[in-house]
């Protein structure tokens, strides 16, 4: 080891820098990356046969050589990334924000799809088999919202929220808030058609709502579909804003016809507190919900221009990553008791692995002295 080695202050070093990749959030594969090479380069560091590489041509920066082997990686690192990214913007650009508009449309379809065959099993236009088909497509719902949220939280380190990128942003981060309150609806949904009863009572909810159910699921779909197309440019044009609120009213319409139908089918019945009858009222009001909610939705977004806030997607670019970073190592986060018993659990195994190559030599163990 070089002059003024201390052991104590090394193996500090290392249990604090693994600490934080282990406690922070940032990506798993960041932190796997962080972890192994500073592991390799503490061991280096640690050696007791030749002690660090630091190599001999000056950079002219006390402490950094041109071959050291810090210096090495790290230039070897940033050329890596540099070739990655390069790659990546020929002979299209492969952007996250770009997928993002694929996938709110994909979305769309998605909703369609799941919202129209529920309603169609509900008339008894499918088989009861199908059920189970129906209830997979609603979990696909799911994860398909979930892969939409993680390529708009990644497409910020591409923007920065710069250029009008960051009111594209904002429009489709209320689109997946909106889509969420769509995934919240489908769950009594599925409720509701695993306990129909498929008896007299449920003919005559069919009968009469057969028709507005079914207009009701057009317009809403219409509706998302334009708010999703809206949303790709980061602008809410006048003739955009007209568009939307015809909508808006279509909705608004077709939710008055289906009150006054199910209310007649309700006087007719006279099953207000039915069991055989709850799960009809149930898949209804979901119905009902879920349109209101692309409603309230598509109001928000007719009115985005006179509301859009400005500081949310301005700032320097510095600033901003100073936030992202403190995000990232946000204390109450890190020190929250699920994260630590995650920390503790592979920083021990890390450390101790660690320890053994670096000092163990006898029976199995060969000491590391490379």
């Amino acid at each position: 080891a070089t002059e003024g080695y201390m052991p104590i202050i090394a193996w500090l070093d290392l249990a604090i820098v693994i600490f934080l990749f282990l406690a922070s959030k940032a990506q798993v594969n960041t932190r796997i990356m962080g972890i192994c090479w500073t592991v390799s380069l503490m061991m280096h560091f640690m050696n007791p046969t030749t002690g660090p590489t630091t190599g001999t041509y000056s950079t002219g920066i006390p402490f950094l050589n041109y071959d050291g082997e810090t210096t090495v990686v790290m230039l070897t690192a940033i050329m890596g990334c540099i070739i990655a990214v390069i790659a990546t913007m020929f002979p299209k650009p492969l952007l996250n924000i770009r997928r993002v508009h694929e996938d709110a449309l994909e979305i769309v379809k998605g909703i369609d799809v799941v919202f129209k065959e529920a309603i169609e099993y509900y008339m008894c236009q499918l088989s009861a088999a199908s059920r189970y088909q129906v209830f997979a497509k609603m979990q696909a719902l799911t994860d398909l919202n979930g892969r939409i949220s993680a390529n708009l939280t990644d497409s910020y380190w591409e923007t920065f929220n710069l250029c009008g990128y960051g009111k594209i942003r904002l429009l489709y981060q209320s689109m997946g808030e909106a889509v969420s309150k769509a995934e919240s609806v489908v769950y009594p949904m599925r409720s509701a058609l695993d306990a129909i009863n498929f008896g007299d009572e449920h003919a005559a909810f069919t009968k009469e709502l057969a028709d507005v159910l079914t207009e009701l699921h057009t317009e809403t779909v219409e509706c998302l579909r334009l708010c999703a197309a809206c949303c790709k440019d980061g602008q809410i044009e006048a003739s955009e804003k007209e568009a939307i609120n015809k909508k808006v009213s279509a909705i608004e319409a077709k939710q008055k016809d289906l009150s006054k139908k199910y209310q007649v089918v309700m006087k007719k019945t006279r099953q207000w507190l039915s069991s055989d009858t709850a799960p009809d009222n149930l898949f209804i009001f979901a119905i009902a919900q879920w349109a209101r909610d692309v409603q309230d939705w598509a109001t928000d977004l007719a009115e985005f221009e006179a509301s859009y806030n400005k500081t949310w997607c301005s700032g320097n670019v510095c600033v901003i990553a100073a936030q992202q970073l403190g995000s990232m190592f946000d204390p109450v986060a890190m020190l929250s008791k699920k994260q630590l018993r995650f920390t503790a659990m592979n920083a021990i195994p890390i450390l101790v692995t660690f320890a053994i190559s670096l000092y163990a030599n006898g029976s199995v163990f060969v000491q590391y002295s490379h």
